[in-house]
């Protein structure tokens, strides 16, 4: 099984997740972030940017590449383990609410009077790192998911801007490569991903 078959098996499932993702609760989050992950990758896939042949192209892949290893990370780290499903998502919901009230707080919110407005208690919500749910991963899976966190890891580093070129020069004193993913590969890991957490959810229970 080639690394693009993945892509296009996922892409083949996409009535089933569209099914899903009209669901309550972790299934339908799982539809639609599967959905949110394939229209994005398949934009960047359709485009010649994805061969990150220059420095904007790389800056721009990895960001939106970050976002998917996020989306990724906690649809493993909710189904990872069904006795703890549910549990798993409304710790996800609470980090919602944790972001939302933050964003809510701000005094200069756009559009304020047609947003929903947050809780007072949400700010003290827990909210779950990407680094914590990763440890947590790497218990249950060992080290099957170490490709996913070095992956997170890049593209976090870009996407906050620590590969400007005047970075590297004034700490080394010189030219510096960067590692560039290849966003192919991947996207093509995150769909196998996705189609492995779709087999089980099927095997469960033909939702």
């Amino acid at each position: 099984m080639t690394a693009t078959d993945q892509f296009a098996l996922l892409e083949n499932r996409l009535a089933t997740l569209q099914q899903l993702a009209e669901k309550i609760g972790p299934v339908g989050c799982f539809g639609q972030e599967a959905l949110r992950f394939y229209s994005i990758a398949r934009a960047l896939k359709a485009s010649s940017a994805l061969a990150n042949s220059s420095r904007a192209e790389r800056q721009i892949n990895h960001a939106l590449g970050r976002t998917l290893f996020e989306g990724l990370i906690w649809v493993l780290y909710i189904f990872s383990n069904p006795a703890e499903r549910v549990s798993r998502f409304n710790e996800k919901l609470d980090t919602f609410r944790h972001e939302y009230a933050k964003l809510w707080g701000e005094a200069l919110l756009p559009g304020r009077a047609q947003l929903e407005p947050a809780d007072a208690s949400w700010k003290s919500r827990e909210k779950k790192s990407v680094n914590g749910l990763l440890k947590q991963l790497e218990k249950e899976y060992g080290n099957n998911l170490g490709q996913l966190y070095v992956l997170y890891r890049i593209a976090s580093f870009d996407t906050h801007g620590n590969s400007l070129p005047i970075l590297f020069e004034e700490v080394f004193g010189k030219k510096c490569n960067f590692s560039t993913l290849d966003c192919s590969l991947g996207f093509d890991f995150i769909a196998q991903m996705y189609l492995v957490v779709l087999a089980d959810l099927e095997g469960v229970s033909k939702v």
